[in-house]
C-alpha cells in the first residue's frame, strides 16, 4: 500500500526505548541521538520497496 503511493521512504523520531523495535524491522538511524522538549529520540527512516509490503 505505501510503495504504491509514490512514497520511497518513511522517517521518524524513534524515542530512546523503541531503537530496537523499529531496527526489527528494517528501519535504520539516520543521525544521532537528539532531544526535543528533553525527550530524547532518534531519527530513523523505512526504504520503501514490493518486498516489504504486508497485507493489514
Amino acid at each position: 500500500m505505501i510503495a504504491r503511493s509514490g512514497y520511497d521512504r518513511l522517517h521518524l523520531k524513534a524515542s530512546i526505548n523503541a531503537i530496537g523495535f523499529y531496527e526489527r524491522y528494517g528501519f535504520t538511524h539516520d543521525g544521532a541521538e537528539e532531544s526535543d522538549k528533553g525527550i530524547r529520540y532518534v531519527p530513523m527512516s523505512f526504504r520503501v520497496d514490493s518486498k516489504h509490503e504486508r497485507p493489514l
